[in-house]
């Protein structure tokens, strides 16, 4: 190696060279087991090394110093840094075999990785005092532990004397020493190398508000850290500032090797074209993402372009309120302790077990003056309803709910916490319909099911404490399809509903619509899930422009009553919804739509966003609208529930 003086460097990278070998294996083994891997592929790696050309990538004039045999892995890594533009006057030659890695990875991106540092281990004091020339006219030294500490200290003390600013990503994990913390200004750890540098315990349990509380008593001094958290994201805690949390980029992760270095590199670039905080983590996030969506690191770590185009592709999710995200991410790791991918799974009975065990406790419940089970005999058999009655007083307006779960599952356990919600807050009684379910019961079974309900009705109410004058109907979702579809078959009949609530209803088949588009997948609810869900409910698609199965599709509006319509910012269903209301508008009648900004499909339904601002917004226009119509007001409310 020579020594160069460089005055064009951005970043001076204590680098590292690894000969990577993968093999793609079902499972991670377990201690003693032999496996038989499915695949193998082998490419130039280490984290040093990804740095670098990471870097040198995105547009940073970039300089590794690194160390390799004499032998064919590092003859192969200078003719890689000559093609990629990258300076080679930092390569240092030894008579240790160059590093040699292997990683077992599995289909659902789970790894275990190993590292023979080889050459690695001989970077020393002396190789970065020799091209000391080249360090003092940088911007940034990076470092990471696939090399001694002796190297780093020096670089470090070097930068710091020049007042250039240092980055450190401690892995592979090893204690630091303390001079080297000392004198690392932005410091870059995933969530078990925070733990041990920080002697944090239970770390896999802490929520994102718990590290938020949690960043700020570190012992830590430094200018910037930094603590990624896989799909949650990333925190961080700047010095002067409060900590802050940005949300991971939605995608469907492949191969997580080497997304950490992707991370590290894009934080970088952006801290050196001074980004904002905020906008260089969520550009360091994107770059960790593309890395760990496909498979392989280094001939796949972006351009600066490229990480521009992921951003615009996938811009909708930066939107998303991070309580949503941290909801979709706890909800698909529930699905997987039921064997399921996604809810488009034909795995009907893994796919009820799993929307069972997502019912809240009853503990949990919001406490009802009233809940009763009534089971009303039909020529299919007998269909089960729930009533909620918030007061024992007589001739209670009631709302008729359609529970969701795409026609395929739920019942009138999935449906407690919204329906006591309701009765609760706008003082009305809630009827629960336990529908029939497809596929063994596609339509009309569910629709008929709500028909034979209202009519019941007609005769039972008096007797159950209820004002049949005073009806509305209401569903979520798939519920929100019969609700819909159920008001234009009683338009013109004496159980005309007074009113319609519709909280993100599903009212056509048509794919092509944006919010379809915008949020095909990443989500819970995808345009796959939809997909299958119809058909289930209705399997002959030349049906589905049924009026009373897609009530978009029906030729008149006008003798529909009042309608308020909830829509989610990032669900699949948004236009169709926004559509239906803008049609009963043309037609005449009074109908409102909702979209709750940063939510996504079901919202209403997860208790832990009840104190959100938007989600309090939705209720109060809900509770308005219903009170309104219903004549109650908000002091009889209150007076019942104290009675």
């Amino acid at each position: 190696m020579e020594g160069v003086a460089n005055s064009m460097v951005d970043v001076f990278v204590l680098g590292s060279y690894v000969n990577a070998n993968s093999l793609v294996v079902k499972q991670l083994p377990k201690a003693g087991e032999s496996l038989q891997a499915e695949a193998l592929w082998t490419e130039h790696g280490g984290k040093g090394l990804n740095l670098a050309v990471g870097m040198h990538r995105l547009g940073l004039r970039t300089y590794p110093l690194i160390a390799v045999g004499n032998d064919t892995p590092g003859d192969a890594l200078m003719t890689l840094l000559r093609s990629e533009g990258l300076e080679i006057q930092g390569v240092v030659r030894t008579s240790i075999p160059s590093g040699f890695g292997v990683g077992l990875v599995t289909a659902a991106g789970d790894n275990i990785i190993t590292i023979y540092p080889g050459a690695n281990a001989q970077l020393s004091i002396g190789h970065v005092q020799t091209a000391s020339n080249t360090l003092q006219d940088c911007r940034l030294v990076c470092a990471q532990f696939e090399i001694p500490d002796a190297p780093i200290v020096e670089a470090f003390k070097q930068a710091r004397q020049r007042g250039i600013k240092t980055l450190l990503n401690p892995s592979p994990w090893r204690e630091p020493e303390t001079v080297l913390l000392s004198l690392t200004d932005i410091l870059v750890l995933n969530e078990t190398e925070a733990a041990a540098c920080f002697g944090i315990t239970d770390v896999d349990t802490l929520s994102l508000a718990q590290w938020l509380r949690l960043l700020p008593v570190l012992a830590w001094k430094g200018e910037l850290l930094v603590v990624t958290l896989a799909e949650r994201g990333c925190v961080a805690l700047q010095r002067g500032q409060e900590a802050m949390h940005e949300p991971a980029w939605t995608i469907e992760p492949v191969d997580p090797t080497g997304a950490g270095d992707a991370f590290a590199t894009g934080l970088a670039y952006a801290l050196l074209n001074d980004y904002p905080l905020v906008k260089a983590l969520r550009f360091a996030n994107a770059c960790g993402a593309m890395i760990a969506s496909q498979q392989g690191v280094l001939q796949i770590l972006p351009t600066w372009q490229q990480v521009g185009q992921f951003m615009g592709d996938c811009q909708r999710n930066r939107d998303i309120h991070p309580l949503m995200l941290e909801v979709m991410g706890n909800t698909k790791s529930m699905m997987e302790q039921f064997g399921l991918h996604d809810l488009a799974s034909e795995n009907l009975e893994a796919l009820r077990r799993f929307q069972r065990a997502c019912c809240p406790a009853s503990e949990n419940l919001p406490f009802v003056c009233c809940v009763e089970d009534h089971h009303i005999p039909t020529k299919a058999g007998t269909l089960a309803i729930r009533l909620y009655k918030p007061s024992l007083q007589p001739n209670l307006p009631m709302l008729v709910w359609f529970h969701g779960g795409g026609w395929v599952m739920g019942g009138l356990d999935s449906a407690e916490w919204l329906c006591r919600s309701l009765a609760n807050r706008v003082g009305c009684a809630v009827v629960s319909i336990d529908y029939r379910l497809a596929p063994e019961y596609p339509f009309p079974c569910a629709l008929d099911d709500g028909l034979t309900v209202v009519q019941w009705l007609e005769t039972a109410a008096s007797d159950l404490g209820l004002d049949r004058g005073r009806m509305a109907v209401g569903g979520d979702s798939a519920g929100g399809n019969l609700a819909a579809c159920m008001t234009h078959q009683l338009q013109n009949s004496r159980n005309k509903p007074l009113f319609q609530l519709l909280l993100y209803p599903s009212l056509d088949a048509d794919f092509t619509r944006v919010s379809y588009q915008e949020n095909a997948q990443g989500g819970i609810l995808t345009s796959a899930v939809m997909r299958r869900f119809w058909d289930c409910y209705v399997p002959d698609r030349s049906q589905r422009c049924r009026s009373d199965i897609s009530p978009l599709y029906a030729k008149t509006f006008a003798a529909l009553p009042p309608a308020l319509i909830i829509t989610a910012e990032f669900d699949p269903l948004r236009d169709e919804a926004e559509v239906y209301a803008l049609m009963m508008q043309v037609a005449g009648v009074n109908a409102r739509s909702y979209c709750a900004k940063g939510m996504i499909h079901d919202f209403l339904a997860f208790p832990s966003s009840t104190d959100l601002a938007v989600v309090t917004t939705v209720w109060r226009e809900i509770v308005s609208a219903l009170q309104q119509v219903f004549g109650i007001t908000s002091a009889a409310v209150k007076v019942a529930s104290s009675t």
